[in-house]
């Protein structure tokens, strides 16, 4: 009995334990190979904007979540930090301190002037020692500086330092190694060194009381090596002791402090601001996290593979404002945490396990009366999940086995009133039964005109009376009698309203009035048992379907019916006016291909994309996003969908199948801050001008007309996943339209005409979290002085007064003369005015045509190339690696580069219709009617040839070191009536997988 009691208690413990188990977290790892300077990172730290600042050996660097800006000593050179090997980092509202292991140094990050302060032997007043290792400020703003020969406090007033060492009565602290300092909330000011201790400072007296150190005595401090302090969100403090594993202090009366040891005691520092988790890193060991909770130890080390730490030298931590882990390691770089929560679980194709998911698309779920979820691939049969073990059991097609699954294409999967589950395959429809696990086949038969009508079948839904809809893959709609198993069929005749318009049918559904609802390839329709009402894409009508091609279609509880689209995003009906409603890029959405829709028990409407999914917020109409992190991040989704009675979300993505518990996702997130990297005028990075603040601090421009080209370069405060973030904008003035939500996070503006502007960028985390008002920059350009009102003045008084005396002074003759004088000032101006125009559309740099020229030559060139029937080839270029070029060589060298790429691709398009672009930044486009695939894949190759047969050096490449160029190619014959815009963003959309693949290379749009 004792026993059993024994053992109960046992299990209730291991479960009570599990319940609040740490949950291990997965690390990313950041790089020398992502543009990080240096393994080593010493220090951490983010500033009030959202850049995280990072102490390296090789220099103090800034990071956006896209580029490293390199902060770096320079001989003979002024404002540059006093060594490279950053020590400790110190962050002081707008000010960040800097501890190096030659001096400290102050850097003003509204204006990135940098001050120096060194040891100077001559000066006893001068830096203690140059190796500083802890910076902190105490409760009276004083600032301290802790270096390896001691403690120093600094007079920020006149630059000298008040040093701190030995006193004969035992008040004061060693000339030791200061590891580090803390100011906690309760005012006290606590110092820590590597050998004697801990001390706490006295205000009062200027002195300091030693704490007690004993090995032996678990209430005191275990060893005088007191590597680092931090404060719990409670107020506990807790330290770091090398050999020592961590302490808290428990009674601040007595100093009392509780001991935890680790399996590796080399502590090295200590992060407590989690309110449940305490992080300690080791030098060697790797990292440890301690539960405050439940008292349990998690370690993790380099050897345990994916998703660890990827050095066991534990170097630093910070918790970012998105609650992000960083752990900066000595060898190893930065290790970004992935989210905590679990928010999936993903069944994955296995070719060694038979009881795997089959491998391919997943096409169709369906979860029966029986609690039986099935699974329909395409290429590989169909499966049957048992949830309770992860496993599956499958049916593929046998051919000597005429009772198997018909087909392993399976495109559909349907549960009817009366239980009977049907397979919509590529080779027939199948009705699966139960009693001996078979299949029974329905296929077209040319000597019975009642079977059905094709044997691919894609779509299928219940009628009333028993009978079945059969979506057909060449043959339109059927109608089965299910108790006889005979079909009446529906062909397509688009000019008879009797019968669908089309023949390829997606997706079937009724509405709550009863009309069902057929998606096609080409159309969709409303069939009101009388009568297909036809609905179809018009450019011109935003209120009618946003596409042709409907892949998915859905009712929700409230009886609104949804619709996805291939191109045309998600479309929602507006029953009382006969309307639709759209969601597409430009809201949000990741992709326009919209293959699956589902509601959750909350009433959220999630979607499947070519891209990812997301849910709807339906009363704003709103698009959330939802990424799948760790090793399976961002897998393509296909039309396979469903909602168990569980209330849990599965959707089929390629050779994986995703199980999503939405009550864990929907959740309030705050959106995310928008960040201001860089403003370059004309070409020049205004970080280097101190005429004004950094570009994270400039609020407003006010620019002469000839600064007229500008560009901004931005970022976000969410640093989770940064090349999912998206961004819009518009310069308010100038743009018409907001562009189009991308990952590109630049903006550029050439040859503004004088006037006032605001740039306005919208932006996204990576959950798809908007700030709609992210930034509202002002910018006002100057207009040219012989634009100035005054100017015009002048103008007419010259005019004026010319007229009136030459009326005075000569006859009718005379005044003909003055008539035609006038005639050729008029004229001339009108030249004068034509020259500015055609200035206008040269880029002022590089001197070929610019973004405005483009955008009025493109649509007649895609007018006169579809009027011929002729192909147009789009190249979009791109300059690698071109933001480290100009961080290496500055922008001098980058614009004489631009200058050189703009000459050889004038040279390279040299026919009298082509045309050559700067599109904006490093990129360019060029324009070939008339040039078909072979002939723009040839351009290309010679482009890439030449710009590397120009051999112009480029060591921050992690391409090759000389530069080279990325080419994006899209070729078409353009359709009548077609949008000029959709080649350029298919060459775009090139280019990027061009840059994806490893650069220095060209690839061609993928085809439709």
């Amino acid at each position: 009995m004792h026993k059993r009691y024994f053992a109960e208690f046992l299990l209730f413990v291991f479960f009570s334990l599990s319940l609040f188990s740490i949950e291990r977290p997965f690390f990313t790892v950041i790089g020398t190979r992502d543009g990080l300077p240096n393994s080593g990172v010493a220090a951490l730290v983010q500033d009030a904007k959202g850049f995280l600042w990072i102490g390296t050996q090789t220099g103090l660097v800034r990071y956006d979540g896209y580029t490293f800006k390199l902060y770096e000593n320079e001989p003979f050179v002024d404002n540059v930090i006093s060594h490279n090997q950053v020590q400790t980092l110190f962050l002081d509202g707008d000010i960040l301190w800097i501890g190096t292991y030659g001096g400290l140094n102050r850097l003003d990050l509204s204006t990135n002037k940098i001050t120096s302060f060194q040891n100077d032997a001559a000066n006893p007043a001068s830096l203690r020692d140059n190796l500083v290792v802890a910076i902190a400020r105490d409760a009276r703003g004083r600032l301290w500086v802790g270096t390896t020969q001691g403690l120093d406090r600094m007079d920020e007033k006149t630059g000298t330092f008040v040093h701190y060492g030995p006193v004969s009565n035992g008040t004061g602290i060693p000339q030791t190694m200061i590891r580090d300092l803390h100011l906690d909330r309760k005012g006290r000011f606590w110092v820590s060194t590597s050998g004697s201790g801990l001390y706490l400072y006295q205000d009062n007296t200027d002195a300091f009381i030693a704490l007690p150190v004993d090995k032996n005595n678990p209430s005191a401090l275990p060893s005088p090596y007191v590597m680092s302090i931090s404060e719990d969100p409670e107020g506990k403090l807790w330290f770091a002791t090398w050999y020592g594993g961590i302490s808290v202090l428990e009674d601040e009366n007595s100093y009392h402090f509780k001991t935890i040891r680790f399996q590796d005691d080399r502590l090295y520092f200590i992060n407590a601001q989690d309110p449940e988790l305490v992080y300690g890193g080791t030098w060697g060991g790797g990292l440890f996290i301690y539960s405050q909770k439940t008292g349990e130890i998690e370690r993790i080390k380099s050897s345990d593979g994916t998703g660890s730490i990827p050095n066991d030298v534990a170097y630093s931590c910070l918790i970012d404002s998105n609650q992000v882990l960083w752990i900066g390691t000595n060898g190893g770089g930065l290790a970004r945490s992935e989210p905590r929560e679990k928010r999936y679980k993903a069944y994955t194709a296995n070719a060694e396990n038979p009881q795997s998911l089959s491998p391919g698309k997943v096409t169709s779920i369906l979860e029966d009366r029986m609690g039986r979820l099935w699974v329909g691939i395409y290429g590989s049969g169909l499966n049957v999940l048992d949830r309770s073990t992860g496993l599956f059991k499958r049916y593929r097609h046998e051919p000597q086995n005429k009772n198997s699954l018909p087909n392993d294409i399976v495109n559909a999967l349907y549960e009817d009133s009366k239980g009977v589950i049907w397979i919509a395959t590529n080779n027939g429809l199948a009705r699966y039964k139960g009693d001996n696990d078979s299949f029974v086949t329905y296929l077209p038969d040319p000597a019975k005109p009642d079977s059905i009508a094709d044997s691919v079948i894609y779509a299928l839904k219940e009628a009333p009376g028993y009978k079945l809809w059969v979506g057909t893959y060449t043959k339109g709609l059927d109608l089965m009698d299910i108790q006889n198993g005979t079909f009446t069929h529906y062909p397509a005749n688009e000019k008879d309203d009797r019968y669908p318009q089309n023949n390829l049918v997606y997706a079937l559904e009724y509405d709550q009035a009863g009309n069902l609802w057929i998606g096609y390839n080409n159309g969709l329709d409303r069939y009101d048992g009388s009568r297909f009402i036809r609905y179809r894409y018009d450019k011109n009508n935003i209120k009618g379907i946003s596409s042709n091609t409907i892949r998915h279609i859905y009712r929700d509880r409230s009886g609104t019916m949804w619709f996805g689209t291939v191109g045309g995003g998600l479309s929602r009906y507006i029953k009382d006016t006969d309307q639709f409603e759209h969601l597409t890029k430009r809201n949000g959405i990741a992709h326009n291909t919209v293959r699956s829709i589902i509601e959750d028990d909350e009433g959220h409407l999630w979607i499947g994309t070519a891209t990812g999914i997301g849910y709807i917020d339906k009363q704003g109409f709103a698009f959330r996003g939802f990424s799948l992190f760790n090793e399976l991040k961002d897998k393509e989704f296909h039309t396979g969908v469903w909602k168990t009675r569980d209330g849990y979300l599965f959707f089929g993505g390629q050779n994986t199948l995703y199980e999503i518990n939405p009550n864990t996702v929907v959740r309030e997130k705050q959106p995310p801050e928008l960040l201001v990297s860089d403003i370059s005028i004309n070409g020049k990075t205004l970080w280097d001008d101190f005429n004004y603040p950094t570009p994270p601090y400039i609020t407003s421009l006010r620019l002469s007309y000839d600064q007229n080209n500008i560009s901004f370069v931005f970022a976000t405060n969410d640093l989770q996943d940064p090349i999912r973030n998206m961004y819009s904008y518009k310069l308010e003035g100038f743009d018409k339209d907001w562009t189009i939500p991308s990952a590109e996070h630049i903006a550029s503006y050439t040859n503004l005409p004088g006037g006032r502007y605001v740039l306005k960028i919208r932006a996204a985390n990576s959950e798809g979290i908007w700030n709609d008002s992210a930034l509202n920059f002002p910018i006002q350009v100057a207009s040219p002085p012989w634009f100035s009102p005054w100017a015009f003045l002048f103008y007419g008084f010259l005019i004026l007064t010319i007229g009136y005396t030459f009326a005075l002074m000569r006859s009718r003759q005379k005044l003909k003369s003055q008539v035609l004088e006038l005639q050729r000032l008029q004229k001339k101006l009108e030249d004068a005015n034509l020259r500015l125009d055609a200035l206008s559309m040269k880029d002022g740099l590089t001197r070929i045509s610019n973004r405005r020229h483009l955008d009025e030559l493109l649509p007649r060139i895609v007018a006169e190339c579809s009027r011929d029937r002729a192909p147009l080839s789009v190249l979009m270029l791109d300059i690698d690696c071109f933001k480290n070029y100009n961080d290496q060589y500055g922008h001098l060298k980058g614009d004489e580069v631009l200058k050189t790429i703009a000459g050889l691709l004038s040279e390279e398009a040299g026919r009298a219709t082509d045309f050559v672009a700067r599109y904006g930044g490093e990129e360019f486009i060029i324009l070939l009617p008339h040039t078909d695939r072979a002939g723009a894949e040839k351009m290309a190759q010679s482009i890439l040839q030449h710009v590397r047969d120009l051999k112009l050096l480029h060591e921050a490449s992690f391409v090759i070191p000389i530069l080279t160029v990325s080419i994006g190619i899209a070729t078409a014959i353009p359709e009548p009536g077609e949008d000029p815009k959709i080649l350029v963003e298919e060459a775009d959309k090139a280019l990027y997988r061009a840059k994806a693949e490893g650069r220095n290379c060209f690839r061609f749009a993928e085809k439709k």
